[in-house]
């Protein structure tokens, strides 16, 4: 009899730690983990661009907004929301949000922070249209990044500072730029995916100031560096490519080039749409459900003490029928 409910208290007990650890391991970020989870998806954001690693921060951060309180993560998470309203292309709480990020990072000498903060905050303000404030940022970023002696951060500021130029047409700073960041990525061997892009802007650049055989050659650069999922960047390459021939009067490889561009903007165009508007319901369904978040929440721990309460009851009713069980067949013995 005693060997049989020592197992049964086993068994039990072990099914208890079990269904714990499990609990757990299905939650990527917990009460346990949120600090380093958030600091370890900060960084790697910053070096992949990937939203997909924002989802659950966002629904964590809401459930347990009175559980953050540690200025580090707080900072990270204004980083955060200030890149989804940039997706959500509201730039004007984007730069709110990098705003109250830079004021942390000031705060506690976060030299990083502040240089990534800048980059967005510069980026929010050139689709503002604010060109002229956009590249201040973006030139203070850089020399907030020289300080960290790592060059591989610079080469998107300097892709952006070029985007930026474009942007106001100024074709030779633009240049300027785009060379200043391919120059970094030879020279390092990383964020080689920018320079089908830097070779467009160099390229095309060289279209606008009529330089055409240059122009060509750095635009057939960048087409050889396209795979058939960068519809977007075929779209652009492709325009100016048909630009140059027809400019050359080479008007049946221009026209051919314009075709193929009208087919890459409706697949950009699809894909762009559906990004906006997963963001969009990932926003509503959130907001959504918070309160049945809560509320299960509140039900899953009333229900864990429920079961807490039953295994020590069970605990202790197990213990004193084992220690009857065990004086009773001491007495027999000693009979």
């Amino acid at each position: 009899m005693n060997i049989k409910i020592s197992r049964f208290i086993y068994v039990i007990t072990l099914y208890f730690v079990v269904f714990n650890l499990w609990s757990q391991s299905n939650i990527l970020i917990t009460k346990d983990n949120y600090q380093e989870e958030i600091t370890k998806r900060f960084y790697e954001h910053t070096r992949t661009d990937d939203d997909s690693l924002l989802e659950d921060i966002f629904t964590f951060s809401k459930l347990h907004e009175n559980l953050i309180k540690n200025d580090t993560i707080v900072s990270k998470l204004l980083y955060f929301k200030g890149v989804k309203e940039i997706v959500l292309e509201n730039f004007f709480r984007a730069e709110e949000y990098f705003l109250e990020t830079e004021k942390f990072a000031k705060k506690y000498n976060d030299t990083f922070l502040l240089a990534t903060s800048l980059s967005y905050r510069a980026i929010a303000l050139s689709r503002r249209n604010e060109y002229l404030k956009a590249e201040k940022l973006y030139l203070q970023a850089i020399t907030e990044y020289e300080k960290l002696s790592d060059k591989f951060w610079q080469i998107d500021a300097y892709y952006n500072l070029s985007s930026n130029a474009r942007r106001r047409s100024d074709w030779k700073l633009s240049l300027k730029y785009a060379k200043a960041a391919i120059k970094l990525i030879e020279e390092l061997q990383q964020k080689k995916q920018r320079l089908k892009y830097l070779n467009y802007f160099v390229g095309n650049s060289y279209l606008e100031l009529k330089e055409h055989e240059l122009a060509h050659e750095y635009l057939t650069k960048a087409e050889k560096l396209l795979i058939p999922e960068h519809n977007y960047a075929r779209s652009l390459i492709d325009k100016s490519l048909a630009k140059n021939y027809e400019a050359k009067g080479e008007l049946l490889k221009a026209i051919e080039k314009y075709e193929s561009v009208n087919a890459s903007l409706h697949k950009t165009n699809d894909i762009k749409q559906n990004r906006i508007k997963n963001m969009f319901a990932q926003e509503l369904a959130l907001e959504s459900s918070l309160k049945q978040d809560k509320d299960l929440i509140i039900a899953n721990q009333k229900n864990l003490l429920a079961l807490s309460v039953v295994a020590i009851l069970l605990f202790i009713v197990l213990t004193g029928l084992l220690i009857f069980f065990s004086k009773k067949t001491g007495i027999k013995q000693k009979r």
